[in-house]
């Protein structure tokens, strides 16, 4: 026991290690808009908080499912060779227990989902406010942020507490179809005793088998919750690796060509930042060797110009050339 939760933690670790890395590999070369559009804090509580809730079901939960599962074999073969209508009758219950705790452990995971969503958000609500807390004390926007800070974690507390209604359900009712099991034995087992088809001994032999049962149904009962959270986890980090594509390492002969001698020409350029316009059809030359100034009110597209110079940008053939 103590070798295999030291080979499972080994291998859960050096799984967190491989997604985390390669997750960061992915971000770091990922367009700019992406971090436009998601702070800071939000992408550091994906690599760390999500990868973690994989890193817990992989070393502390998974380990719990062969022994359960070799303790459910034994017992059910067992079972059927002492009676088997007996055990097939009692089987039934089977069934109906996945039909109630599967769509439960659904629910843990759209639950697991937002929570994560919420955490993150969270996370990048403090990056942006410890980044930024001068101009937070001179804007005396304190109990704002305060109020932003409260409402982002009373959702993670609603989810966290729908998440724990659910498990309270789950663990109670694993119980109650162990003693409807028990139940379903005694008064099927009873008549078969007293019709002399099986012993005493053997029915009283059979309801032990049928109590060892409980602990491993139940470890498979919060497996399947646990691993629904960690499915919930994966989901967000799967967003991140499929939907959002890398930059193109394109024109990287660009690099070698002398631009010292050549002017910088903008010719009708057009840009916008999602659906807000910042560049319409601006056109300039900028002489070489010279020193050339961009003077104008906040948001009138100085450091969108820069941005778009320096290519942290990719500007569509349709709104000009550079």
């Amino acid at each position: 026991s103590g070798i295999g939760l030291y080979l499972l933690s080994k291998i859960g670790e050096k799984m967190i290690m491989a997604i985390r890395f390669m997750l960061w590999e992915h971000i770091i070369k990922l367009k700019t808009s992406f971090f436009d559009n998601n702070e800071s804090g939000s992408i550091m509580s994906r690599i760390t908080d999500d990868t973690n809730v994989i890193n817990t079901f992989v070393s502390q939960k998974l380990p719990n499912i062969i022994p359960s599962i070799i303790t459910i074999l034994g017992s059910v073969i067992i079972l059927l060779r002492m009676d088997w209508q007996m055990t097939l009758i009692t089987l039934i219950i089977v069934p109906i227990f996945l039909a109630i705790i599967i769509p439960l452990g659904g629910m843990v995971r759209k639950i697991s989902k937002k929570a994560q969503s919420e955490v993150a958000s969270f996370s990048g609500l403090l990056g942006r406010v410890l980044t930024e807390i001068r101009l937070v004390k001179i804007s005396n926007t304190e109990n704002q942020e305060l109020k932003n800070a409260y409402n982002n974690l009373f959702e993670i507390y609603k989810l966290g507490l729908k998440e724990s209604k659910i498990i309270s359900i789950i663990q109670p009712l694993t119980s109650l179809i162990l003693l409807l099991t028990i139940g379903i034995i005694l008064g099927f087992g009873g008549i078969r005793v007293s019709t002399g088809v099986i012993s005493a001994g053997t029915l009283v032999a059979m309801i032990f088998y049928v109590i060892q049962l409980s602990g491993p149904l139940t470890n498979f009962s919060t497996l399947l919750t646990d691993y629904q959270r960690a499915i919930g986890a994966s989901q967000r980090l799967s967003e991140i690796l499929l939907e959002h594509k890398e930059e193109l390492e394109s024109n990287k002969n660009a690099l070698d060509i002398d631009f010292s001698n050549q002017n910088l020409k903008f010719s009708e350029v057009s840009f916008k930042y999602d659906d807000k316009p910042i560049l319409n059809e601006i056109t300039f030359d900028i002489p070489s060797r010279k020193v050339t100034a961009f003077v104008g009110p906040s948001g009138s597209g100085k450091s969108t110009i820069f941005n778009l110079i320096a290519r942290l940008y990719e500007l569509p053939p349709s709104n000009g050339s550079i």
